[in-house]
């Protein structure tokens, strides 16, 4: 009789483990091994040894499969965790969005009360706006007729003005004044200190060469015959009349040229050139004999180039024309000097720079008194004239031509210390009931008394 083998180890444990417990390949296990007890079997025990060892290996690999079943399972369970938080995140979100969805709803709502509100508000100030601007535009309208009622009135204004202007004096007067009180104060102060010194016995000798004949007939021209006479015969020695002498000499002397200067027609400066000098000369009284004759009036413009235009031909700038009409004075002044100081007359150089520095400053204000003179002759009625560049003066150059423009307010008025002249619209005649000849006389002794007067008749 076979016995039968005994129960293994793991049998024995299977057989005590709770079937609680028991996984899947335990009890197919279990079953394979009652099978084998159970049915009777002709197989020897190594036989039977590894069928034990076969299934032991299969209930192992059983083992294996369940245990990664197992993990597997653990990893679903995990991953449905994970997956039941986020959903839980998802709704957390959700319900925050709708909670953020109804406060920006609420404040939604306010703003647009706000903006209504604010829109009435615009509608309102708008209307207002409307309202003031409408009131602004007329009272705007109403300022700008007042304006260009004042702007008329501000042009009547200034045209009276202009006139009371032109009839004005006073201007000229001070500076007539001027030139007067630089010409006597000059001449009074160097003519006494230089008399004075000269008499002394200590003085020495200046310029040792006696006036010459032509020298004394060239001044007795400007300052008469009686006055050169009258310095001949002078001695520093007499030292009251020697002065005196002299301070009226060289005012006479700067007074000729300051004449020059302020003629309407001036004589060129003396250190012109004979050819130049005589054709300026030619020109200048052609000129100034039509008009002294009445035959010619100047039209606006033409008057004022008379005096300095024909001096450009020669100098190029003013300062050379100062320096012209002061040089010519310093000459007369010199030769009038030698005739009282004889031999203690100061040498040239010493006289010149006594003498240019304020020489020159009268003849500048003469120049500018003889510009503020030549703006008060004004005509309307015709259009400037301006000569061509480097063209030449003629006695046609101041005639009204055909081709000059015709205003209709046509009057000329000239300011003189003799009064005011005017020539009316048509013809152009003197209206004034001064003749015409006595309008453009030129004196020809220049004293305090008679300046105003030359400037106005010049």
């Amino acid at each position: 009789m076979v016995c039968d083998p005994p129960p293994s180890q793991d049998r024995v444990h299977a057989t005590n483990e709770q079937p609680g417990s028991d996984t899947l390949g335990e009890l197919i296990l279990l079953q394979t091994v009652l099978k084998f007890f159970l049915t009777p079997s002709s197989d020897s025990a190594g036989e039977l040894k590894l069928k034990y060892q076969k299934l032991k290996t299969e209930n192992h690999d059983l083992k294996t499969e369940n245990h990664n079943l197992k993990t597997e399972n653990h990893n679903i369970k995990v991953e449905n965790h994970n997956i039941k938080v986020e959903n839980h995140n998802l709704k957390v979100d959700s319900h925050n969005l709708k909670t953020d969805n109804h406060n920006l709803q609420i404040q939604n709502g306010e703003l647009r009360a706000k903006n209504q509100a604010l829109n009435s508000q615009i509608g309102q100030l708008n209307r207002v706006l409307e309202s003031k601007q409408g009131e602004h535009n007329i009272k705007l309208e109403e300022k700008r007729v007042q304006l260009e009622q004042k702007e008329v009135e501000l042009a009547d204004l200034k045209k009276t003005l202009s006139l009371y202007n032109d009839c004005s004096e006073a201007d000229t007067t001070n500076m007539v004044e001027t030139i007067n009180t630089k010409v006597q104060s000059f001449s009074r102060n160097i003519a006494g200190r230089w008399i004075k010194d000269a008499s002394k016995p200590s003085a020495g000798g200046g310029d040792q060469k006696p006036v010459t004949e032509e020298e004394a007939a060239n001044l007795s021209s400007v300052i008469g015959v009686h006055l050169v006479n009258a310095l001949r015969n002078s001695t520093p020695g007499q030292t009251k009349y020697a002065s005196l002498f002299l301070q009226v000499a060289w005012r006479a002397c700067i007074i000729a040229t300051v004449t020059k200067i302020l003629s309407s027609f001036s004589a060129p400066p003396a250190d012109i050139e004979d050819a130049e000098r005589q054709r300026i000369d030619a020109t200048l009284q052609s000129i100034s004999g039509k008009v002294m004759d009445g035959e010619t009036q100047p039209a606006y413009g033409r008057w004022r180039y008379i005096t300095h235009r024909y001096l450009k031909q020669v100098f190029p700038d003013e300062k050379q024309v100062i320096q012209s009409y002061r040089k010519e004075a310093l000459g007369y002044c010199r030769t009038a000097g030698r005739l009282v100081m004889k031999t203690r007359f100061p040498d040239d150089h010493e006289f010149d720079l006594s003498f240019e520095t304020k020489l020159e400053e009268i003849m500048a204000d003469a120049i500018k008194l003889l510009t503020t003179f030549q703006e008060k002759w004004t005509t309307t009625n015709f259009e400037p004239y301006t000569p061509k560049e480097g063209a030449r003066f003629s006695a046609e150059d101041m005639e009204v031509g055909k081709q000059d423009k015709y205003f209709d307010n046509d009057h000329v008025a000239c300011i003189t210390g003799l009064g005011l002249w005017y020539w009316g619209k048509k013809g152009r005649e003197n209206i004034s009931g001064t003749p015409d000849k006595d309008i453009f006389k030129k004196v020809q002794v220049f004293t305090e008394n008679n300046l105003h007067w030359i400037v106005g008749s010049a």
